[in-house]
């Protein structure tokens, strides 16, 4: 089997994920998430996928077949999170290719629509749209004072980050 060598990729950190049925994945992250395959290289048994490149909502994710034969790792527990524009759009788009709800799809206290699915191959993907610029909080969490949304957030446990997006503050710590 011929090697080819795929494009450069710019610097940065891309999430690698190794699955049992590589070409399945893929079928499946076109079918769910709109996923467009940039690059592929097969194993030397000419089935298998040792290499490749996805791009999904703008950003790269890569994947390789199961190798773990030959000492490659096998596969570990992450959550891939996509921030869209439409939740409900990819989020039906996802189930109806076959993905597992978690946790259903719902308006959030932090301001976001978000909901996390399991695809066919055992990763957690979590989806989330922004509602609005202001966020709302749950009357049930506490906070010390009401200054700043991110004071809000804070106070109830929660920091927004760079995009306006509330994360758990131990992130941040």
């Amino acid at each position: 089997m011929e090697f080819t060598k795929p494009p450069a990729v710019p610097t940065g950190v891309y999430p690698y994920l190794i699955v049992k049925g590589g070409a399945a994945a893929v079928a499946f992250y076109e079918a769910a998430f709109g996923a467009k395959e940039l690059f592929r290289n097969l194993g030397q048994d000419g089935v298998r996928i040792m290499h490749s490149r996805l791009e999904i909502n703008g950003d790269v994710l890569m994947l390789s077949d199961d190798f773990s034969e030959a000492g490659a790792p096998a596969a570990a527990g992450i959550t891939l999170h996509l921030q869209v524009d439409d939740a409900r759009a990819w989020w039906d788009r996802a189930v109806a290719a076959g993905a597992s709800v978690r946790m259903p799809l719902e308006d959030m206290f932090w301001g976001d629509r978000y909901g996390q699915l399991t695809d066919p191959f055992g990763h957690s993907w979590s989806i989330g749209q922004a509602l609005s610029s202001q966020l709302t909080f749950r009357r049930d969490i506490p906070t010390v004072r009401k200054t700043t949304p991110n004071d809000e957030c804070r106070n109830s446990g929660w920091q927004l980050d760079l995009h306006g997006s509330a994360r758990p503050a131990v992130l941040f710590k």
